[in-house]
């Protein structure tokens, strides 16, 4: 009969012993004074076959005695080969009712037994000083209970199958705290996080990490509300910056990503798409100023094909890059003045026409905003001048027309006609020379 087992794999040793009749009154006593040497193990009872009647009676009551006592719990000491040993109560060669555990290592257990297994309330230090002090079963911690650690953190809540499950309070030793529920030692379910730095998280968790809806807010008052997935922002949800500056829309992986509404706290606002926390895609801007902008944004800028237009009836439909007129466009201006043609960086340069709003014209090549290059000048009056430009103004070789139909061919400068020419009356033509636009022969 094994007397006690350490946990699910120490025995007792397998020493046997015969009892002669003498031995019996001498094993009583040492049984009632709760002495029994745990590594003992009963095997057979022989009576001599010369023990006479009342011996053989008396030997027999002391058996059934001893029998009896195994069967009740009693105190023991038990010390155990690894050198573990244990004080306490047994029963039925196990374990049972209060006692206390040492390890070799240091590690100790005191509080309640069965079956061999700690159950019940007890306390548990192991060797490197954490603590547990609670509820167990079967051999584990279950229930309520306390868990510190050497380095200071401490768990305060339910256990099941020893791991931390159910509701409960864990203080990390740098300041850092979460209430809530956990799950097979992670954080599962509704909870309230804070860490030392001044951040807080209220909302759900799962395996561990900010999963579900949550609120999440920063000390310098940054805050994020909506869904979470493995500790970021993920799905919809709204992000406010402590200037009142605000986003709602679309997250994903701890970024701005999809539909969305920013707001900023001067007023500008932004309806559209986003990528990766930048406008990206399709949108509407809007200023303080009055100014809209519908169309194509990239990497956080206005860029591609859209239409921007001014509180004073300013207008530019056409191709944007990095938030300027770029490419193909048409501009237009309150006074009536239309330009369709090529931009870049903002500016009229490259081909195109300018309508200018008292009946003027302008067709040919631009440069930094101005003709440049080969164009075709033409006034309301008739007036009209096809050739080169220079910063806007004539320069080169040309052909000047007046409204009679007179015409001059020649060097201009300083927009005007400067040099030797042809001047052509009707048919007829001959040699000229002008100054400042003033005839010299």
């Amino acid at each position: 009969m094994h007397l006690i087992r350490q946990t699910a794999s120490e025995s007792l040793g397998k020493n046997e012993f015969l009892l002669s009749y003498k031995m019996v009154a001498s094993l009583l006593i040492k049984i009632f004074s709760h002495e029994v040497d745990g590594r003992l193990q009963m095997k057979n009872w022989v009576l001599s076959e010369r023990m006479n009647k009342n011996y053989a009676v008396l030997a027999f009551f002391f058996s059934i005695t001893l029998l009896s006592a195994c069967q009740r719990s009693e105190s023991v000491k038990v010390n155990f080969n690894s050198g573990s040993h244990y004080i306490g109560e047994v029963q039925s060669e196990k374990k049972q009712g209060h006692g206390v555990f040492i390890w070799p290592n240091g590690a100790r257990y005191e509080g309640g037994w069965k079956d061999d297994m700690q159950s019940g309330q007890g306390v548990f230090v192991d060797g490197a000083g954490a603590k547990y002090v609670g509820e167990w079963l079967a051999g584990k911690y279950h229930g309520d209970g306390v868990y510190t650690w050497p380095s200071g953190s401490q768990y305060r809540g339910q256990f099941q199958k020893g791991e931390k499950s159910g509701q409960g309070v864990f203080e990390w030793a740098n300041g850092d705290k979460y209430t809530g529920q956990w799950k097979q030692n992670k954080l599962e379910g509704f909870g309230i996080k804070t860490w030392h730095s001044g951040k807080s998280y209220e909302g759900e968790f799962r395996s561990g990490q900010m999963h579900g809806m949550g609120k999440l807010k920063w000390p310098d008052l940054h805050s994020y509300e909506g869904g979470f997935k493995n500790n970021l922002a993920d799905g919809d949800g709204i992000y406010r910056w402590p200037d009142k500056t605000y986003y709602q829309g679309s997250f994903a992986k701890g970024m701005k990503r999809g539909k969305g509404v920013q707001v900023w706290a001067d007023g500008h606002r932004y309806e559209g798409d986003f990528m990766d926390d930048k406008r990206s895609g399709s949108g509407l801007m809007k200023w303080p100023d009055g100014r809209i902008y519908k169309g194509q944004f990239a990497l956080d800028e206005i860029s591609g094909v859209g239409e921007m237009s001014w509180l004073n009836a300013e207008k530019y439909s056409g191709e944007f890059l990095s938030g300027s007129p770029s490419g193909t466009g048409i501009y237009s201006w309150p006074d009536g003045a239309i330009y369709n043609g090529l931009f870049r960086k903002g500016l009229k340069s490259g081909k195109g026409k300018y309508n200018y709003s008292d009946g003027r014209s302008y067709e040919g090549e631009f440069k930094q905003d101005l003709p440049d290059g080969s164009g075709d000048y033409s006034w309301p009056s008739g007036e009209r001048y096809l050739g080169e430009f220079k910063s806007g103004q004539k320069q080169g070789k040309g052909v000047f027309y007046w409204a009679d139909g007179s015409r001059y061919e020649g060097q201009f400068s300083n927009d005007k006609i400067n040099g030797k020419g042809l001047c052509y009356f009707g048919d007829s033509g001959e040699g000229c020379e002008f100054k400042d636009g003033v005839r010299m022969d």
